[in-house]
Order: C-alpha cells, then sequence, then structure tokens
C-alpha cells in the first residue's frame, strides 16, 4: 500500500492476482501485470515492481536483470 507522491491516488497490490488498484478520489483503475508486488511513491506520483524486474512509473518502464519483491521502498540521496 503506497500514496502517490502528490498525495492524489493511493494504491494497494495484489501480487497473486496479477493486479494493483489505484484509487483517485471517487474514481478506481487497476493495473493488470504477473506478479505486480513493489509500489512506492515517485516525487509526483507512484513507482510499481513486479517479479521478472519490471519497474513501471508515470514516466514509463524500464527492464532490470534484478527480480523484485514486495517490499519497496522510496530512498532519496
Amino acid at each position: 500500500v503506497a500514496w502517490s507522491g502528490d498525495g492524489t491516488r493511493c494504491a494497494v497490490t495484489a501480487p497473486r492476482g496479477g493486479r494493483a488498484v489505484i484509487w483517485t478520489g471517487t474514481q478506481s483503475d487497476i493495473l493488470h501485470r504477473p506478479d505486480l508486488c513493489g509500489v512506492a511513491p515517485t516525487a509526483t506520483g507512484l513507482a510499481f515492481t513486479d517479479g521478472t524486474g519490471a519497474v513501471l512509473t508515470d514516466s514509463g518502464a524500464a527492464k532490470h536483470t534484478v527480480a523484485w519483491d514486495n517490499h519497496l521502498v522510496p530512498v532519496t540521496p
């Protein structure tokens, strides 16, 4: 569970179901992706990770050689 960095959205992930529910006020959206686990705030939104090494943000997606689990926290320099 995480609030977006701008405070406008809240997300909950369900890895076994392969989805995240994202609430914005009275509206909700569902993000479908196998093994979608981690969620953490970014400066203006949310970041999601899955068990294949994918990182998804409002800016796009990236693929890493590291497989993530459901423990994702923001790290600032």
